[in-house]
C-alpha cells in the first residue's frame, strides 16, 4: 500500500538546494578557513566531525516545520514505517551486494575512499564517529537529499526525482576526494552509493514519510561503523 508523500514547504525546499549547493561547493573550504583564522589546533579527524555537526545544526533549522508535521505523520503510520525500514535495508543489501561484486570484478584492490577515511577518523574518536554517522549523518543527509531534492522534483517529475536525489546523493560522497584519488577509484565508489539512493528514494516515496528512509540510512550507517571496530 502507498501512502500519501508528506513534502517539506516551498520555501524549505528551496533552502534545502541553496545549502546543499553551499555544502558540496564551499563548506569544506569555510571550515579550514574558521579554523586557521582561530587558530584551532585541529585536524582532518576534528574537522569531519566539525562537518558533520554543522550540517545536522543547518538542517534541522531549515526543516524544523516539516519536521513537526513530519511527527505528526509518523505517528499514524507506524507499522508502515518499520514495515518499510526493514524491506528497505533488506533490498539495499541485496542490490548493494550486486553491486560490489561487480566492482571487485573489474577492481580487485578497490576500497571506497569515504570509508577508509571514516575509519581513520573512527580509530581516534569512535564512539563520536559512531554518533554522527548513525544518528546525525542519515537526519541530515535525508532532509538535504530526499526532503529538498527528491522533494523539490516530486511533483514535477517524479523520475527526474529519484534519479536527480540520487546522482546527488552519490556526488556528495565523493566530492571531497576529486584530486586526490584517481579518477576510475571515485567513479567506482560514486556506483557505490546508487543503490543506497534509490531505496531510500523509494522508501520515502512508497510510506509517504522520511522517517523510514531516515531509519534505513541510520541502520545502513550502524553496520558500517561496527565493521570498522
Amino acid at each position: 500500500m502507498k501512502f500519501p508523500i508528506f513534502l517539506p514547504a516551498r520555501k524549505e525546499i528551496s533552502w534545502g538546494w541553496r545549502y546543499l549547493a553551499f555544502e558540496i561547493v564551499f563548506l569544506g573550504y569555510f571550515l579550514s578557513i574558521v579554523i586557521h583564522f582561530f587558530a584551532l589546533p585541529w585536524g582532518s579527524r576534528e574537522l569531519n566531525l566539525c562537518y558533520f555537526f554543522l550540517n545536522f545544526a543547518v538542517a534541522l533549522f531549515i526543516f524544523r516545520h516539516f519536521l513537526r508535521g513530519t511527527a505528526i505523520t509518523a505517528a499514524k503510520r507506524i507499522p508502515a514505517i518499520l514495515l518499510g525500514a526493514v524491506a528497505g535495508f533488506f533490498v539495499y543489501y541485496i542490490l548493494s551486494t550486486a553491486v560490489n561484486i561487480a566492482i571487485v570484478a573489474i577492481e580487485p584492490t578497490f576500497f571506497n575512499v569515504n570509508n577508509q577515511n571514516l575509519s581513520e577518523i573512527s580509530n581516534r574518536y569512535y564512539w563520536l564517529t559512531a554518533f554522527c554517522t548513525v544518528i546525525l549523518v542519515p537526519v541530515t543527509e535525508e532532509l538535504l537529499h530526499r526532503g529538498a531534492v527528491f522533494g523539490g522534483l516530486y511533483k514535477k517529475n517524479r523520475v527526474a526525482a529519484y534519479c536527480v536525489s540520487t546522482l546527488v546523493f552519490a556526488l556528495v560522497h565523493i566530492t571531497a576526494y576529486i584530486g586526490y584519488f584517481e579518477p576510475k577509484t571515485l567513479l567506482l565508489c560514486y556506483l557505490q552509493y546508487i543503490p543506497a539512493g534509490l531505496c531510500l528514494a523509494a522508501a520515502y516515496d512508497l510510506t509517504g514519510c522520511i522517517v523510514t528512509p531516515i531509519l534505513i540510512h541510520a541502520a545502513i550507517n550502524a553496520v558500517g561503523i561496527l565493521a570498522m571496530r
